[in-house]
């Protein structure tokens, strides 16, 4: 008899009755308006939630404040390599000491431009900082599962883009899912304008929909955002390979972290085998296959610790 098989039986069983695992389950289950319609993964259903948000005139009650946020998400993208020198020094230290003024913030959805095209969210206002004023136009090209299609960053910038002598401030923002892993590991924007900003659901929802939500007494707002972030979350296993997630609230990631940290040797050992035993389509086995390949590559890891004692100047 195999001497594992006791163990893994044990596994299983406390698997089930864990509380980890009946706070994720419960997480889970939650009702979400955006997944009983089945617009999830709608493009146009998140274009007009994050238009609604970052609207200062929106009934929502938060006044400026997304959009004050927003653009503190935007000024740490442009600390990346991705998106580094994007956005005027100035105005990165005017937002990240809050010292500026937004003033007739005007929102558009599928704002058409000279050539034809439309801008998924465009937002045109003033911001004063350094005591002027300038105007500020800020377009927001969103993909949830497609990707750029006929050079649209570029014939947006070159509609958009004020000319070298004008005051104005034009920002472009390339908004996709990607994992904070993968943004922040990129070395150039994805859209075929490289002066766009990349901007990720994850930074979006940890720098934006959060604090919003956070700051709310409950009531329907805080529900809404609530629900929004869950939608993000959701494993959305009936979508083409990579929307799974688009991002997750700092609640899940919790959830997550109690999870694996109370079951990671049962779960590594599902993922280890479960290509040999259960019948997978190609695309399931392929996602299986790389995440095994990830567990033996951090379980192959030399996690030794060790300590040292440095001496310098006399002292410890």
């Amino acid at each position: 008899m195999n001497d594992r098989l006791p163990q893994l039986q044990k596994q299983i069983i406390d698997f089930g009755n864990s509380v980890e695992f009946k706070e994720l389950d419960a997480y889970y289950s939650q009702p979400s308006i955006f997944n009983a319609l089945g617009v999830s993964r709608h493009e146009n259903t998140h274009s007009n939630f994050i238009a609604w948000l970052l609207d200062p005139s929106s009934n929502h009650g938060l006044g400026d404040m997304p959009l004050r946020k927003f653009l503190e998400a935007l000024s740490l993208a442009c600390t990346l390599p991705h998106s580094r020198g994007k956005m005027p020094q100035d105005l990165i230290g005017a937002i990240t000491a809050g010292d500026y003024k937004l003033s007739r913030v005007t929102v558009e959805r599928e704002k058409v431009i000279k050539d034809g095209g439309r801008v998924d969210i465009y937002f045109e206002g003033t911001i004063t900082f350094d005591r002027k004023e300038y105007p500020l136009k800020l377009a927001i090209e969103n993909k949830v599962k497609s990707s750029e299609h006929d050079s649209q960053t570029k014939r947006y910038l070159e509609a958009l883009r004020p000319s070298r002598l004008s005051p104005d401030i034009f920002l472009g923002i390339f908004l996709t899912p990607l994992s904070n892993r993968e943004y922040e590991l990129l070395r150039a924007p994805e859209c075929d304008s490289k002066d766009f900003i990349q901007l990720n659901y994850q930074y979006l929802a940890g720098y934006v929909i959060e604090p919003c939500r956070d700051c709310l007494e409950e009531g329907s707002v805080k529900r809404y955002l609530t629900e929004y972030l869950l939608a993000l979350g959701l494993p959305e296993t009936r979508q083409t390979k990579g929307d799974f997630i688009m991002a997750i609230s700092k609640e899940e990631r919790a959830l997550l972290a109690r999870f694996w940290d109370k079951h990671k040797d049962l779960l590594t050992a599902v993922i280890l085998s479960i290509n040999e035993y259960v019948p997978l389509d190609d695309e399931e086995s392929e996602v299986v296959a790389e995440a095994a390949k990830a567990l033996e590559a951090a379980a192959q890891r030399n996690l030794t610790r060790y300590s040292w004692e440095h001496y310098t100047g006399g002292g410890t």
